[in-house]
């Protein structure tokens, strides 16, 4: 494992662990459902359906990952990731999740992701606005204005699995640390 690699899943985790524990757990999802409910200014009855959602990616994904089934640590995200990252099984589980949260981004059901929308992505992850065009810019790869699902998963699994330094997937998550 590259160092570059280890920096892109530390700023996942990073990205990911909204109360800033150093653990991912449960918890973390809602957090991150409660703000885009805040943002996006949700109902109760789409709140609902999106804390469900929260649950089901923590049981469905990470859960399993964690040793005792209630933390993850960022050791443990890693080595997780180190051992699934080539799995074809494992890719098709990350872009089935990773398709749930483009349609969540896709605010107004357009079948892509506009620049507003990713900035809301990034300010639900807690990650600073600041960086969302560049790193828009940057998975937009036929420079179209608009993020396909084809361009997003595209960018996330190459995010989790590769190794180049100079890809574009490298802002996916923002800056590295």
């Amino acid at each position: 494992m590259s160092a570059f690699y280890l920096r892109k899943l530390k700023t996942y985790f990073a990205a990911t662990d909204t109360d800033k524990d150093g653990v991912l757990t449960e918890n973390d999802y809602h957090e991150m459902a409660r703000r885009f409910i805040d943002i996006v200014k949700l109902d109760d009855a789409q709140g609902k359906k999106l804390h469900a959602l929260a649950a089901k990616v923590w049981n469905d994904f990470f859960k399993g990952w964690a040793t005792d089934g209630k933390s993850l640590t960022q050791d443990q995200l890693i080595a997780s990731f180190l051992k699934r990252r080539s799995d074809p099984k494992f890719l098709e589980s990350l872009k089935e999740l990773m398709t749930v949260e483009f349609h969540v981004v896709d605010i107004n059901k357009d079948g892509s992701i506009q620049l507003d929308e990713f900035t809301i992505m990034f300010r639900f992850h807690g990650i600073d606005a600041a960086h969302a065009k560049a790193s828009f810019e940057a998975i937009d790869s036929n420079s179209d204005g608009v993020i396909s699902l084809d361009e997003f998963l595209t960018a996330v699994v190459d995010f989790f699995t590769g190794e180049d330094e100079k890809s574009s997937s490298r802002l996916f998550w923002g800056p590295l640390v």
